[in-house]
């Protein structure tokens, strides 16, 4: 990510859960983060040293449910969400 920034990119979009693998596994359950967690703030902190936009999905945990949520995060500190109408198999 760091490289595509260096080579000019003004916005990185990592891929599909890209805090872990997609299958279907008793483990996957370690991958859950919460929505608002240090994942949500590490993209903040590398659109806001980057000065471009940093967006990607992952397992998020948030009020009582789990979703696959895309995250994007601009350098002024904004957040937007959407949460995938079908789960990822």
């Amino acid at each position: 990510m760091r490289q595509a920034f260096a080579k000019g990119a003004d916005w990185v979009v990592l891929p599909e859960m890209f805090t872990s693998a997609m299958a279907y596994h008793p483990k996957m359950l370690d991958a859950i983060r919460p929505s608002d967690g240090e994942l949500l703030q590490f993209l903040i902190r590398l659109a806001r040293e980057h000065k471009g936009v940093v967006g990607g999905s992952f397992l998020a945990f948030r009020d009582g449910n789990v979703y696959n949520t895309f995250a994007l995060a601009l350098p002024d500190g904004r957040t937007f969400f959407h949460d995938k109408d079908e789960p990822t198999l």
